[in-house]
């Protein structure tokens, strides 16, 4: 189960920008192929009067990892995405999706690690633009590649990068990218915290001109503590 909070760095004026608290359980069950992952959780904003909110269910395949040499390794995985979010399904008409991803992690040594994963997505939308006009996206195709560092046997230190091309069902694509840095404290094999912090956003800026990636803005960087308990 993990239990994460989390806050935009800025003063709350609407309601995407308020924090929130999330819940979500993680139940697998090991095969000699992989395992069988299930994610299901609730959010519910803290600064706005809002009703309990599920997270969109995801249940899939976790494949074991194929191994290229000592320290390069694979690990593919594949998901149903059901829309059980209220706001997906009313407003965006998300009736579902796939998501596959690919995972490589490659150990430089016992504390330096350097992981890259792709996550591509196919949507499914009963419309194809949201109620309130904008184009619901069809796919969408995400690299992230992180570099990881384990210390005093109990701390690791992760900085992350990512890029993502998305399609809209009329054709057009949208570039975002995003970032965060996290800090995780391993109190024992099922207990552990972590402190991150992020920013994410629209690859260009709105003129479609100079490069709008930042380690900080006022409207979309964010804070989070999460505490996870493995059982």
């Amino acid at each position: 189960a993990d239990l994460s909070l989390d806050s935009n760095l800025q003063k709350f004026t609407t309601i995407d920008d308020s924090s929130g608290a999330t819940l979500s359980i993680l139940p697998s069950y090991k095969f000699s192929w992989g395992q069988i992952r299930a994610l299901a959780g609730a959010y519910k904003r803290l600064e706005w009067d809002e009703r309990l909110d599920l997270l969109n269910f995801r249940v899939g395949a976790v494949f074991n990892r194929v191994k290229l040499g000592d320290s390069v390794s694979l690990r593919p995985g594949l998901h149903l995405i059901l829309p059980t979010h209220s706001y997906d399904f009313e407003q965006l008409s998300y009736r579902g999706g796939i998501l596959g991803n690919l995972t490589t992690i490659w150990s430089l040594n016992s504390s330096l690690f350097v992981q890259g994963a792709t996550r591509g997505i196919l949507n499914f939308h009963y419309y194809r633009v949201s109620e309130t006009g904008r184009p619901n996206l069809q796919a969408s195709l995400r690299q992230t590649v992180s570099l990881g560092y384990i210390f005093l046997k109990k701390f690791q230190l992760l900085g992350s990068f990512g890029l993502q091309v998305s399609r809209s069902y009329h054709g057009y694509y949208r570039n975002n990218f995003s970032h965060s840095q996290s800090l995780t404290y391993s109190h024992s094999d099922k207990l552990s915290v972590s402190l991150a912090l992020g920013n994410r956003g629209s690859l260009r800026s709105a003129d479609g001109g100079e490069s709008n990636i930042a380690f900080f803005d006022e409207r979309n960087t964010s804070t989070s503590v999460s505490l996870t308990y493995f059982y």
